[in-house]
């Protein structure tokens, strides 16, 4: 019964839906055992980030001229973890499609950003109009906002000064920052923000 599951659901899911559970677990449920790894943050982080962006990332119709393909394409994106990963797919993509124009190279920023924003707790980024927003994981009383991460995260945002603001929602805290003017700009904010401070 249970390999009937797992095939229906793909492993891959199954293996995203079994882990979001024994992190469940271990925050809520035995968050007294593994009180050392939550405060590291080992697996609080959310295993995907929801991006959203008004910038012009996409397969064109004129790059990929099949829906099918575009669409198995995008899976695919989707599945990637790592850097390896993505360079082997920008590689295989070139090979089959030919020179990969802007809207497919702006696309496969995205992964990247989307890894590093899932890696800080945040469950939502949107860059629109020159403004990222980070919405971080819920609930408000979960262990990752009295870990080290959190803390560190905190003392770079004073450093950001007026070009960054935390916003407190009813179920969790969001991060806005202004002038941030590319997908690289973005993912340099990431990176600063994950940078530890002493």
């Amino acid at each position: 019964e249970q390999s009937g599951f797992v095939r229906d659901l793909g492993l891959e899911t199954y293996h995203r839906v079994l882990e979001d559970a024994v992190r469940e677990l271990k925050q809520e449920e035995f968050a007294n055992i593994f009180q050392e790894e939550l405060s590291q943050a080992a697996f609080l982080a959310p295993d995907a980030c929801q991006v959203e962006t008004d910038q012009d990332v996409m397969l064109p119709a004129d790059f990929v001229n099949n829906a099918a393909d575009r669409v198995q394409i995008y899976r695919q994106l989707d599945m990637l973890r790592d850097a390896q990963q993505l360079a082997q797919f920008e590689a295989t993509l070139e090979d089959r499609f030919g020179r990969l124009p802007e809207p497919v190279k702006a696309l496969l920023r995205i992964p990247p950003l989307r890894w590093k924003a899932a890696s800080l707790a945040v469950e939502k980024l949107q860059f629109k109009n020159q403004h990222l927003t980070l919405d971080f994981m819920s609930p408000s009383d979960a262990p990752f906002y009295k870990s080290r991460l959190f803390e560190s995260m905190m003392l770079q945002v004073t450093e950001l000064g007026n070009r960054c603001k935390v916003v407190p929602l009813q179920d969790h805290l969001r991060l806005e920052l202004v002038r941030v003017r590319s997908i690289a700009e973005a993912q340099q904010l990431l990176e600063l923000l994950g940078t530890p401070v002493q």
